[in-house]
């Protein structure tokens, strides 16, 4: 049997499957959230800035251009208002300019978010998975290993904690939405 999680003395894991964060809800239920998958190791980030007169220049988060390699990233820009384009230029290992073409003026806010590939894994892209095959050990009782004796404490075992990896999928509710034209 393979095994369907996996991180090795580097620390890079592997899973069969799908990669989720269990999220909880107000009411105390959780939902999943999942990792977005990609064939190279990348990083992203987002934030909002705006641009006086038609320009400005934006200075990346230092922390996240030490562990991203810039060179080559890609800059989305969303405005938050009316313009005539705004276009991302001048792309450095720290900066990047956003400018209003046309000679627009506008002073307008916008979002904008860098991907980047990870600093030292620029030239890996959909590198085979190698998963490890898992030893079946015997079970208790096929081993004859005399059962443990009870916990004597005065204290009242602790409730056990819902694992939300463990729900059935296919009890999962599935919310449809009916659009009428």
């Amino acid at each position: 049997m393979a095994a369907m999680f996996f991180t090795d003395a580097f620390g890079d894991t592997t899973a069969v499957g799908t990669k989720s964060a269990a999220v909880p809800l107000t009411k105390g239920s959780m939902v999943k959230v999942f990792s977005t998958e990609s064939p190279k190791s990348g990083l992203r980030t987002m934030a909002s800035d705006n641009s006086p007169d038609g320009a400005v220049k934006v200075v990346i988060d230092p922390s996240f251009a030490q562990t991203a390699n810039l060179t080559g990233c890609h800059v989305f820009v969303t405005p938050k208002g009316y313009f005539k384009e705004l276009n991302p230029t001048n792309e450095t290992s720290t900066t990047f300019e956003v400018r209003e073409l046309e000679g627009g003026q506008s002073s307008i806010a916008f979002d904008y978010r860098i991907v980047a590939h990870r600093k030292g894994y620029e030239t890996l892209r959909l590198p085979p998975a190698h998963m490890p095959r898992a030893k079946v050990t015997p079970t208790r009782a096929a081993a004859k290993v005399p059962p443990r004796p009870p916990r004597v404490s005065g204290l009242a075992p602790e409730p056990a904690r819902l694992n939300p990896q463990s729900l059935d999928r296919s009890a999962a509710t599935v919310h449809k939405q009916t659009l009428k034209r």
